[in-house]
């Protein structure tokens, strides 16, 4: 049978070497898979080693030991991945649409063509009127928005999220997760989420995956079969409550 895999990890071990020229064990023996227009959510202790696997993943650290394999229709491909950092990383010099439009001309798309995109790009995540605005002028929600938008104008299959929803304020949290829900699912989009909210996890993902402390290994997995659209109000479901306290008690073993 074709494996449906998009991202394999085996064996995988990462250390940071320290100032007194000792070294911090972070990541230890780490093998799972994500499959292709799956979204995972990761979670576990603060430092655990979270975002340094999505900094490896996707190229920024060098892999040390074990091997990362990104697969698009059965080729190795790790060119179409991006990563939306907590802090997002905007050009805060830039427009909102001359901050998509720099990622399209990376793509070597010509001037007009990268004008009319980055303006759909914006128009996707609900910023249509703000391309002329600075992100020191939008609003918390729509620097993620714009964020984001940048993401999807990488044309990436694969989209990392390093806890991108966390300085939110709730409603506006809720709207965006929606929102990226419904582009995840219209663009069969495969993603990989870091989160300390077992909530958020619960009503995002396919599946999640629970870290251990540092060095991160994994505790445990859980499928998630809650239906699809989950609207708000799951949170008070009994089988929502049932997981998020199972989950609960594996975090704090």
């Amino acid at each position: 049978m074709k494996d449906d895999g998009h991202i394999f990890l085996a064996n995988l071990s990462f250390k940071f070497l320290l100032d007194n020229n000792s070294y911090l064990s972070v990541i230890e023996d780490l093998s799972f898979n994500v499959r292709r227009g799956e979204f995972l959510c990761i979670i576990g202790p603060s430092g655990c080693g979270k975002t340094t696997l999505l900094k490896l993943i996707c190229g920024i650290l060098k892999i040390e030991k074990g091997n990362i394999k990104i697969l698009w229709n059965d080729k190795e491909n790790k060119q179409r991945i991006t990563l939306v950092f907590q802090d997002l990383n905007l050009f805060y010099w830039m427009t909102a649409l001359k901050n998509v439009e720099v990622v399209l001309r990376a793509r070597n798309i010509n001037n007009k063509e990268s004008v009319r995109l980055a303006q759909s790009y914006l128009n996707r995540v609900k910023l249509n009127n703000y391309e002329k605005y600075y992100p020191h002028e939008l609003s918390g929600g729509q620097r993620q928005r714009l964020a984001i938008a940048r993401a999807l104008a990488t044309e990436a299959e694969i989209i990392l999220l390093d806890e991108p929803f966390s300085n939110l304020d709730e409603k506006t949290k809720l709207n965006i997760e929606e929102d990226f829900l419904d582009l995840w699912e219209k663009q069969k989009l495969t993603v990989i989420m870091v989160t300390q909210s077992i909530q958020e996890a619960l009503k995002m993902a396919d599946r999640i995956v629970v870290f251990s402390e540092r060095p991160a290994k994994i505790k445990k997995e859980f499928r998630i079969d809650l239906p699809r659209p989950r609207l708000r109000g799951i949170e008070y479901a009994e089988e929502f409550k049932k997981l998020e306290g199972e989950i609960w008690s594996i975090i704090n073993e």
